[in-house]
């Protein structure tokens, strides 16, 4: 479990049929292994790996990760856990999941891709419920999420050329006082 602060929802975005939450931060899952399963919660999100080999390939086309665990470990994933078991969870939890997309605004920032995990649905029907903002037509949001950060950019931009001419100004008034006194020099040298 995380000792971060709790996770909110800042934005919905029309995904699909359905809603995407843009949050406050992202699910920091540590998992504890039980049996054939990887368990991992923050908050109200959780999330699952089951062990076992299907297919030619592996899970997740045989990609090679590490799965972060409690105990500070990490095991090594080569195709062997799947993204699967979430009624185990819910059982083991006493809960009900739903599935949920999701992504932070600093992620969607760099890559406008949302990801997906588990999440109690008691948890979902009471944020959503509080959530008062409007719910962004999917493209709409990526305009509003890179217009904040070109906005930004233009400010930081804007502020520095005034900067930068402010010091240019100093340094040709330097060196304007600077010919003015060698000038003068020049003239009294010529006498």
């Amino acid at each position: 479990m995380s000792k971060q602060e709790p996770i909110k929802i800042e934005a919905i975005v029309k995904f699909n049929q359905g809603e995407a939450f843009v949050l406050n931060r992202n699910p920091a899952f540590l998992y504890e292994k039980r049996g054939k399963f990887l368990f991992a919660s923050d908050g109200p999100f959780f999330n699952v790996y089951e062990y076992g080999w299907m297919g030619m390939t592996g899970a997740f086309a045989g990609r090679e990760f590490y799965i972060p665990m409690i105990d500070g470990g990490y095991v090594k994933a080569t195709g062997q856990y799947w993204d699967a078991g979430s009624s185990v969870i819910a059982e083991e939890f006493g809960i009900k999941l739903a599935h949920v997309t999701f992504q932070t605004k600093e992620e969607l920032k760099k890559c406008y891709v949302f990801t997906g995990t588990n999440i109690d649905l008691e948890w979902v029907k009471i944020e959503r419920m509080k959530y008062k903002g409007c719910v962004y037509p999917y493209s709409d949001y990526e305009k509003i999420v890179k217009f904040d950060d070109m906005r930004s950019q233009g400010w930081k931009r804007e502020y520095k050329l005034k900067r930068s001419k402010k010091n240019l100004i100093i340094e040709v008034k330097k060196k304007h006082s600077l010919l003015i006194v060698l000038t003068k020099a020049l003239k009294e040298s010529y006498k």
